[in-house]
């Protein structure tokens, strides 16, 4: 295959140089011949510039007056009062939502907290103490009531004394009283444990607010507050 190619191009390079010869030959002919009404034509005809195409950047300016506005914008507060810790931004910077931008040290609201979480811990103490009471007056209440049915008994074969069975009758009566009392300790017990609960998520939620972060994607545009100045929050809030 490779020879039969080399053998056609060769053939025509052959008629190529052939044409190419005839062409010359032509051209003298021409010369030597005086010039026609049809030469003179060809020569008054418009030249045709050919150029190839390429590829380049078109690079357009506009130049106008306008405004430049930010699409949302937000001033930040701080929620609660304390001294500003640490700044971790600063003008011109990039931050992303959530990102927190400065924090405030509030060590009152800390030692807050860790007394809230105790109250809860002591709070869920008492109410397992007021379920083990329940199940202690249950217990003594079930003892009371197979006692007094026993000598109820006895009493009409005579083998108690009438005293006996109106003092277990008096003690079954205390026991049911007893599991009363236990069951409101245990409820009153568990309102306490929720309204500490409530109170270790406020103290959190507050202790929060020690944070302040970018509520979303921007460049921070203004910076009016350093390490150690005292904030808290703007009036009417």
């Amino acid at each position: 295959m490779k020879f039969a190619s080399q053998t056609k191009i060769r053939g025509l390079i052959v008629v190529v140089v052939a044409i190419a010869a005839g062409a010359i030959v032509a051209q003298r002919n021409m010369a030597a011949a005086p010039p026609s009404a049809k030469s003179t034509e060809a020569d008054s005809r418009p030249l045709i510039e050919v150029v190839h195409p390429r590829r380049v950047t078109v690079a357009q300016r506009l130049q106008t007056n306008a405004t430049l506005e930010a699409f949302e914008t937000a001033d930040l507060f701080a929620k609660v009062t304390g001294y500003l810790s640490d700044v971790r931004v600063d003008i011109g910077d990039h931050v992303k939502s959530g990102q927190v931008l400065a924090v405030i040290d509030i060590p009152e609201l800390e030692q807050q907290l860790s007394e809230d979480k105790a109250q809860l811990a002591s709070k869920r103490s008492a109410m397992e103490t007021a379920r083990r009471q329940v199940d202690h007056d249950r217990a003594n209440r079930a003892l009371q009531d197979i006692t007094l049915k026993r000598n109820e008994v006895l009493l009409k074969d005579q083998w108690v004394p009438a005293q006996t069975v109106d003092q277990n009758r008096a003690d079954a009566a205390v026991a049911r009283a007893n599991v009363g009392v236990a069951k409101a300790n245990r409820t009153l017990a568990a309102h306490q444990i929720d309204l500490a609960a409530a109170t270790v998520e406020k103290t959190k939620t507050l202790l929060a607010y020690s944070q302040i972060v970018a509520p979303f994607d921007g460049v921070v545009a203004r910076r009016l507050v350093n390490r150690g100045d005292l904030v808290q929050p703007p009036r009417g809030h």
